[in-house]
């Protein structure tokens, strides 16, 4: 993981994880001054992907993710190449599952 570094007023950590399909991009940021998960996006991606996320609720609900809001829960996977997966964190830890299938 690289990091901390500040791009577009956003602090980023960096990181990839190398699978045999190909690589998984990992970046943990802080929020944007307006603290929308688009604006964070669009600060450190010249050209951001569409992003999926979850209305957090406290469960053990885990939703497919699409682009846009994927509905109430706190975890979201996908196989899709190209989909940025947000989530928030406050008292949580973000925990990145991923294996050779994707």
């Amino acid at each position: 993981m690289d990091g901390p570094r500040l791009e577009n007023d956003v602090w980023t950590w960096r990181g990839a994880l190398r699978l045999p399909r190909g690589a998984v991009e990992v970046r943990f940021t802080g929020r944007a001054p307006a603290r929308d998960r688009e604006e964070v996006l669009a600060r450190i991606e010249p050209t951001p992907p569409p992003l999926g996320w979850a209305r957090q609720i406290h469960s053990a609900r885990a939703l497919p993710a699409r682009p846009g809001e994927c509905g109430e829960g706190d975890a979201v996977f996908t196989g899709r190449a190209g989909l940025a997966l947000a989530v928030v964190t406050a008292d949580c830890v973000p925990v990145l599952l991923a294996g050779p299938g994707g």
